[in-house]
């Protein structure tokens, strides 16, 4: 069975895009709390220095507070702002220029064919880290740390629900969901 689909792109697919697949990266969502937790970490230190001394001797000495509050602020930065900006940024570079542009899907067990434009792109299901759906749109997320160049629109495909050309959406959402399990098996046996 081979499920074809025609998207067209728009920016609010994208935006949604770049949430999903930030959440289902499993290295960003480990960057994001490693970052908050030593942002959280200095920030407490710091205050419980500046207590300290305030209860010792009623005066604070600044340059010992310093290096624990610009620690505090870089990581709190890259934790809660930096990391999603640049997660949007990525997916927006790969849909760049994708307005309106229509990506067609050829979807069957084995891989999914991507074309947009003039390009063309296959994507294995073995590659495919999860999937998820919302009332609009079927998301593929993929973990493309090791070879971002090989794909055309980058680590996550948007495939709207309502551009099925053959098939439907449940078909779409049995392959997804039996596709993924059989992968998650064979992980697990392997390891």
């Amino acid at each position: 069975m081979i499920i074809k689909n025609t998207t067209t792109c728009n920016n609010n697919m994208i935006n949604q895009a770049a949430v999903v697949s930030n959440s289902k990266i499993e290295t960003y969502r480990k960057k994001k709390l490693i970052y908050n937790c030593i942002g959280l970490l200095s920030g407490m230190t710091a205050v419980s220095i500046m207590a300290r001394q305030l209860a010792s001797t009623g005066d604070i000495n600044i340059y010992i507070i310093i290096p624990f509050v610009a620690v505090c602020g870089f990581c709190l930065f890259m934790g809660m702002y930096y990391l999603d900006r640049n997660k949007y940024n990525q997916i927006k570079q790969y849909y760049s220029g994708m307005e309106c542009t229509s990506i067609q899907y050829e979807i069957d067990s084995e891989e999914i064919i991507v074309k947009a434009g003039s390009k063309q792109c296959t994507y294995r299901w073995d590659d495919a880290v999860s999937w998820m759906e919302n009332q609009n749109y079927f998301y593929i997320i993929y973990d493309t740390e090791s070879e971002p160049e090989t794909y055309i629109l980058g680590e996550c495909l948007i495939i709207s629900k309502k551009g099925f050309t053959q098939c439907t959406v449940s078909d779409l959402r049995q392959l997804c969901g039996a596709v993924m399990e059989e992968h998650k098996n064979k992980r697990n046996y392997n390891s």
